[in-house]
């Protein structure tokens, strides 16, 4: 876990420096079938969160308030690539978050 943290560390700080006029949007973690491994995901998350505010990056959060790909704790299966690697979004899951960016985009 603290390798993890460490690593999240270095890559947002590295973004801020890098990138320090622009405006930088980090994207939660996403939700994992497994309930063991969403447990740890959401230490992370909570960690990207404190990371972010230190940096002065913005903070995307697709699950604490609208459950964008998870329902009371259980992810929506129908938006990964289940039959790939269980990870990463397919087509809709990809449509469903670009819709909500362009949401907070006009916010």
């Amino acid at each position: 876990m603290e390798s993890a943290k460490n690593g999240i560390s270095v890559i947002c700080s590295r973004l801020w420096e890098i990138f320090s006029n622009a405006k930088l949007n980090v994207i939660n973690i996403l939700p994992r079938a497994d309930h063991a491994k969403n447990n740890v995901v959401i230490e992370l998350n909570n960690y990207i969160r404190h990371v972010c505010q230190t940096h002065g990056l913005t903070y995307i959060d697709t699950e604490s308030r609208i459950k964008l790909f998870s329902n009371g704790g259980i992810r929506k299966n129908f938006y990964f690539r289940n039959n790939y690697d269980d990870v990463h979004l397919n087509d809709a899951g990809i449509v469903r978050l670009g819709k909500h960016l362009k949401y907070l985009s006009h916010l």
